[in-house]
This record gives C-alpha cells, structure tokens and sequence, in this order.
C-alpha cells in the first residue's frame, strides 16, 4: 500500500468491524548493524537452558535487578532503533474465545510512529492494516487503513478508513495498533511492575537463560494481582524473552493463571531486520 491519497471511507456496516485486526500486543526491537534473526515461520521453540559460566554485565543486572534490566533495555533501544521489519507471531484470547494463531510480516518505524501489517497467516476481516500517527482523523479519533481480506479486499484494494479505538477495535483484540512496537511492550511491562509494586501479589523474576526460535535469550516471568479482563492488571503471569544479543522483548507470552493452563496471548517476533532505513513510501 504505497499510494494512500485515494483512499476512501466505505459506510457499509460489515466493514466496520475491520478495526479488530489492528489489535496487537508487544514487540521486538534492535541496534544499527543488526542482522536477521534465524528463526522459523512455522512454528515457535521455546526452552530454558541452564545457566553456566561467568554472568554477563547484562545477565547480573537481570538477576539482582529485573525492573532495572528492563529500564536499561529500554534506554538501549531508544539510543540504537530507527526502524525494523519482522514476522509477528499472535494468539489470543478474547471474550473467553482462543482464536487461531497468525502470522504477519510487519515494517514498523518509531517516528513518526508507523505500523504496516499484512497477513500470511488466518487473515480475519482484514488482510492488511497501516497506521500512521497523526495521518488521518475523524471526529477526534484517530484512524487506520485497512484492506479486507476475501472479495472484499479485490473490490476495496484501496482500503477504508476506521478508528483505531473504536468498538470495532476493542471487541476482537486485546490490544491496539498504537501499542505495537518494542518500546511499547517494555513500557507496558514497566508500567504494570510499577503500578503492582507493594502488593503482595506482584512477582518479577529473572528465571535463567532460555532459547526462542534458536536465539539466546534471557527469561522473565512476572505476577501480577489479575481479577480479569475488566480489572486493573492485564494478566497474572507473563512470560518475558528477552534477546540476549540486542537486548529486546522478542516474546512474551501471557496466562490468566498462576498454572499457566488459559493462555490470553502469545506474541512472538522472528526474521526481525533492523534500522532498514523506512521511510513514508513504506507506509
């Protein structure tokens, strides 16, 4: 979707619900140099490795501080990451309903704040989505482009605008367009460790080094006080991965139980490529 000049609204009530695919939750993100990581489309490893040898600078912090590691990558990634391009990995539950698994090639670029989606993978309602802050508004709300999937998407190539927080949006997924991204998972992560501190629920922990999709990582898990969907807290025990080379979130994987038995989202990040140097022809 490179040309967005001729797009048009399209008032036809089925397409209202295309916002839903912009939904998503954490991100991955790196230095400049950067090279693609190895990882597989078709399905996602995930294992712990025990720790040996000398500790890392990094893997210290990570051990004696996880909320200071996770401050640190963050300060890392706004100093190194411009840009990137991966394949996004999703499953979740929303309103009690685990939907399928999907996958998609994104191209996401911090600033301006831009998020390009197509779907290769169980495309719903929609079959692509770029967003683009401060692009298009309507009524205060900002909005997104969507292509629908099936025929659809042959007669609208073009798109439709929708917003990106209406009811559409929030009914089909847990999260929004605008909270993709790297940096925006570790701000979500910080956030709730933050708003959880003193409770005596709340749990961060750094569990030792693991491996997804082949590359090294170094493995988080957090609690939080979780009542449920309409509560405070997003989840009761995420999962956090982060690369131990670059030093971002490639996975993170949440349950609603302290069993880890319902799963609410699982987000992985692979074939990542960044500072690739996009620009708004990408968008």
């Amino acid at each position: 979707m490179k040309n967005r000049s001729d797009i048009f609204s399209f008032p036809m009530p089925t397409l209202l619900g295309l916002c839903f695919s912009l939904l998503f939750c954490l991100q991955c993100h790196d230095s400049p140099g950067m090279t693609r990581f190895g990882s597989q489309r078709q399905s996602v490893a995930v294992g712990a490795v025990g720790s040996s040898g000398e500790m890392s600078p990094q893997e210290v912090l990570a051990s004696q501080d996880p909320l200071a590691f996770l401050y640190s990558c963050r300060d890392r990634y706004d100093d190194k990451v411009a840009d990137y391009r991966c394949y996004f990995t999703k499953q979740e539950r929303v309103h009690d309903e685990l939907l399928p698994e999907q996958g998609i090639d994104v191209s996401f670029r911090q600033q301006p704040f831009s998020v390009d989606m197509s779907w290769v993978k169980n495309p719903r309602r929609a079959k692509h989505a770029t967003f683009v802050a401060g692009r298009f508004h309507e009524d205060g709300q900002d909005l997104a482009v969507f292509v629908p999937s099936g025929v659809l998407g042959a007669l609208l190539p073009s798109g439709v605008r929708r917003s990106i927080h209406g009811p559409e949006a929030t009914s089909e997924s847990r999260k929004t367009i605008d909270q993709f991204g790297f940096r925006n998972s570790l701000d979500l992560i910080i956030k709730f460790c933050e708003l959880a501190k003193g409770h005596p629920e709340y749990d961060l922990r750094y569990i030792g080094k693991g491996r997804l999709n082949e590359r090294p990582c170094f493995m988080f898990e957090r609690h939080l006080p979780y009542t449920g969907a309409d509560g405070d807290y997003p989840d009761r025990v995420l999962e956090v991965y982060i690369d131990q080379e670059w030093l971002v979130p490639t996975g993170c994987i949440a349950y609603s139980d302290d069993a880890k038995e319902m799963l609410l989202g699982r987000y992985i990040h692979s074939d990542v490529e960044f500072n690739v140097g996009l620009t708004d022809v990408d968008f």
